[in-house]
């Protein structure tokens, strides 16, 4: 009954009443033998402990299988025990096995339990490590070989078994099988770690623009990132569009010595299909190139190089005979991601290359052209200065780069003005093209013809090109032509002015004459010819002052109505003896359609047309 009342006290509420109800049941034959025995009436004859004993029995076994209290918890403890996954070993103070688990067993290839009895480290041959550490702590991972013969990464814990009054009986080992979560973590960490490979390399190669360093850079990356000293890298070549070998190294090194074909060794295979290929058997491959050296290399891969969806290249690896190394699917999903960023960093690498050439180029010319180029920047700073501009300006490249070229070249206020206003509109977009000035290093004004183009990048303008041509020479000559000239007019005015006096002295004369009326008919058409050559010549005066007055632009026609067929006459007249002189006849035929009256300027017609009889005869 104590015990009873003591494991009730300790019990769990719910099953407190069922032990209450057998201490009970227990408690009726006392119950009744202490009535009978201090019973001193007549009815005492009767003893009821034995009907006493039947109930209590009957009422105990109810309670017992009614409420299964004695077995439900050990049976529920022992089916968890005998098919929980993990293994537990229950040891006792010398470190002897007790007990295990059925997991236990097939962990350690105890199914027959024959080990009971026998030291832990029969079954954990690991156990001398795993117990220093255990010292330390009660949960110890560990990597250890299971009775398949398979590495299983497992989890020990270790708990002290504690008895009744407080001491200590023994251990329980727990053994859980952690390879699951363990290679889990290992792929995150993997992953995490070609993520940041990835990344380090994508930093590093686009940073890179030498092509021929570059692409030894990538393939030497790329094995870092599988474990290996071996690849090649091949390009397709933009003019022949053929696959070339670029770099080699380790036992690929041989590959720089073949030129492959599309579907050729795997290098061909990638090129032509555009997929990833992975040769684990390298010698046993049908594919392979014959001429290839193959007792050297075991496995190989190939990832395209894109761009876009064209294949620009091939990087291939490779692990060499004897490493017994293969490539994982995961290997090659690293490498493909690879390929992108190495074909972008290959990309970049040529366009830099493309644009430094270009560069060259541009500069060549720049230093070579006789004209004066500067280019300035969005805010009018120099950003290039020519030779030629120092030659032209006095200033040096060291000098002029970086200053303000509006305030360089344009010392008047006047000049920087306008200065300052052709930058503006090239700015807006505007070309300029105009003949001013600017100023030299000296001071002195040079005459320039200013032709000042905007820069514009997608929609942009970045900054503009000035081209000066000297024109100083230029505008020398000019004006010393404008000087000639007009020295030219006033004296071709003054000496027409000496000429027409005696002219018209002589016509004056002739006029005079032909009034006589002693003249014979031959004396009259004489005095006529010298009129009228006297007025041609006067005409040529004229026409000598019409030409300076041409050659200053303030020559004026003066158009009259008058016959067109008596110029032609007398024209005709006028060269007839100098054409005979010369075996030439001269006649004048005139078509229906030529007109007798005309509206034009008389002298100078007759003046063109001299000049054109005078040439012919």
């Amino acid at each position: 009954a104590a015990i009873l009342v003591y494991t009730a006290l300790r019990l769990p509420a719910q099953y407190r009443r069922q032990t209450w109800l057998i201490l009970a049941s227990v408690a009726i034959p006392w119950v009744v033998n202490i009535v009978y025995v201090a019973s001193t009436g007549p009815s005492t004859s009767l003893d009821l402990t034995p009907i006493a004993l039947v109930a209590s029995g009957v009422l105990i076994a109810l309670n017992i299988f009614h409420f299964r209290l004695l077995d439900l918890a050990p049976i529920a403890r022992a089916t968890l025990v005998e098919h929980m996954a993990d293994g537990m070993i229950l040891l006792d103070m010398q470190d002897c096995i007790v007990d295990l688990n059925p997991a236990a067993g097939r962990y350690f290839g105890a199914e027959d339990r024959s080990v009971i009895g026998k030291h832990v480290s029969a079954v954990l041959a690991d156990w001398p490590t795993i117990f220093e550490q255990l010292a330390e702590d009660d949960k110890v991972h560990i990597e250890m070989r299971v009775a398949d013969g398979t590495l299983r990464f497992m989890q020990v814990n270790s708990a002290p078994l504690i008895d009744k009054r407080g001491r200590r009986s023994g251990r329980v080992i727990v053994t859980h099988d952690d390879t699951l979560h363990h290679q889990a973590e290992n792929a995150l960490r993997r992953q995490n770690d070609y993520l940041n490979a990835l990344q380090q390399t994508e930093m590093e190669l686009v940073a890179q623009f030498d092509l021929p360093s570059l692409l030894e850079n990538i393939v030497r990356r790329a094995g870092l990132l599988v474990g290996t000293e071996s690849g090649y890298l091949d390009l397709v070549d933009p003019e022949t569009r053929l696959l070339k070998p670029q770099i080699g190294i380790g036992v690929l090194a041989e590959s720089l010595k073949h030129q492959v074909q599309p579907g050729e060794g795997v290098a061909g295979h990638v090129w032509q299909s555009g997929q990833p290929l992975v040769i684990n058997d390298y010698d046993a491959w049908a594919g392979r190139i014959r001429n290839f050296s193959h007792t050297t290399l075991h496995a190989v891969v190939g990832v395209p190089l894109r761009r876009g969806t064209e294949v620009v290249g091939v990087l291939g690896l490779g692990h060499p005979v004897g490493s017994g190394r293969t490539f994982s699917e995961e290997e090659v999903d690293l490498l493909s991601r690879f390929a992108s960023l190495a074909a972008i960093a290959i990309e970049n690498a040529r366009l830099y290359a493309r644009v430094q050439r270009d560069n060259h180029y541009l500069e060549s010319l720049l230093r070579n052209i006789p004209t004066a180029i500067s280019i300035i920047d969005r805010e009018g700073r120099v950003l290039s200065w020519n030779p030629a501009a120092e030659t032209l300006f006095g200033y040096t490249a060291e000098e002029a780069i970086g200053k303000e070229a509006d305030l360089l070249i344009a010392a008047s206020a006047r000049l920087q003005d306008e200065a300052h206003d052709f930058t503006r509109r090239t700015f807006d977009g505007q070309s300029v093209h105009v003949v001013t000035q600017r100023t030299a290093k000296d001071g002195a004004l040079i005459d320039v013809e200013l032709r000042a183009i905007p820069i514009v990048v997608s929609d942009k303008p970045l900054g503009a090109l000035a081209i000066y041509h000297d024109i100083t020479g230029l505008q020398r000559a000019r004006r010393a032509a404008e000087s000639a000239a007009r020295a030219k007019s006033e004296f071709l005015a003054n000496m027409s002015h000496e000429l027409r006096t005696p002219l018209n002295a002589i016509l004056g004369f002739s006029g005079l004459l032909a009034r006589g009326r002693n003249l014979s008919a031959q004396q009259q058409e004489n005095l006529a010819i010298i009129t009228r050559s006297g007025e041609h010549l006067l005409d040529l005066i004229n026409d000598v002052l019409d030409m300076a007055k041409l050659e200053s632009g303030r020559l004026t026609l003066h158009n009259t109505l008058f016959d067109l067929h008596r110029l032609l006459d007398e024209l005709v007249e006028m060269f007839r003896q100098r054409a005979a002189v010369k075996g030439i006849a001269l006649t004048l035929a005139c078509g229906q359609d030529v007109p007798h009256v005309v509206f034009a300027d008389n002298r100078k017609l007759r003046q063109v047309l001299i000049n054109l009889l005078g040439n012919a005869v």
